[in-house]
């Protein structure tokens, strides 16, 4: 898998695929999120980034400049110190590791083996394949018995 994209708009989006907020627990509200570890899918120019867990998942969708289509999973929180260190665009490109490189500056980050709720996000992956945005939709989709907007 290899790719450059740039820097804000990476950062921006592995930033938001943890969902950080305010959840309930027997306690009251605490701040937190569900966790750092993403997967990342490349087809074409479209970087697919998926993150969750069991009762909820998040996509978001980046365009960048693609050159190797690719899977990968790693932790966000590893990526994000130097994205903001980092030039303009960034590259990477995924082996062993992954290189995160941009002008003569270049890091290597470990790869994650497994995001501990895969089985979540390929389950709902494929249940949301035929969804496409639209400001005004046309049809609503259902899981289930439920209409959903």
């Amino acid at each position: 898998m290899k790719f450059t994209v740039e820097a804000e708009t990476f950062k921006e989006a592995l930033e938001s695929v943890q969902v950080k907020g305010k959840t309930l627990t027997n306690n009251g509200f605490t701040s937190s999120n569900i966790g750092s570890y993403v997967y990342m899918n490349l087809e074409g120019n479209s970087l697919n980034i998926w993150n969750g867990n069991p009762t909820f998942v998040v996509n978001i969708n980046v365009d960048v400049v693609g050159e190797t289509n690719g899977t990968v999973i790693t932790d966000s929180n590893t990526i994000l110190p130097y994205l903001k260190a980092f030039g303009e665009n960034v590259s990477f490109s995924v082996g062993d590791f992954i290189t995160v490189s941009s002008g003569n500056k270049s890091a290597s980050i470990p790869i994650v083996v497994n995001h501990p709720n895969m089985d979540a996000i390929d389950r709902l992956s494929k249940m949301v394949t035929h969804v496409s945005y639209q400001p005004v939709p046309l049809m609503l989709f259902n899981f289930g018995n439920a209409k959903y907007e």
